[in-house]
């Protein structure tokens, strides 16, 4: 789930980042261009990040029963492994929501924008036994 719906879009928003940087949008007041920016990066996240939390136990034999927090580097590195976390979809939004934060950080003097948006609740089966 977490590679899914996580690494995934990484990988492809670091491929495109060049392209991102170089396409130009004019935002115009009436005929004339008042601002310049580069391209837009959309990731859709949930209101499952909220059940991520803040420390957490992972399944890790290395790291048997000991806490570990999403401050650390371990911690995403075993949000990626199989078979680590019991809570990978809330992992992943919560990943996508601190990705979304440190593209506008690193890139926002560039232009560069990043949203994350909650598409909403959707009447599916997706939840079914």
């Amino acid at each position: 789930c977490f590679q899914t719906n996580y690494l995934g879009h990484y990988l492809l928003t670091k491929l495109l980042l060049p392209n991102l940087l170089k396409a130009k949008n004019y935002v115009k007041k009436g005929d004339v261009v008042v601002k310049e920016e580069a391209g837009r990066v959309v990731n859709l996240s949930s209101v499952m990040h909220h059940f991520c939390p803040a420390t957490s136990v992972h399944k890790n034999q290395e790291h048997q029963g000991e806490v570990i927090t999403h401050n650390s580097e371990e911690w995403w590195k075993e949000c990626a492994r199989p078979n680590i976390s019991c809570n990978t979809y809330a992992e992943s939004k919560l990943a996508a929501i601190l990705f979304t934060m440190e593209l506008n950080r690193r890139y926002g003097n560039l232009g560069l924008r990043s949203v994350a948006v909650n598409p909403g609740a959707v009447n599916s089966d997706i939840w079914r036994d």
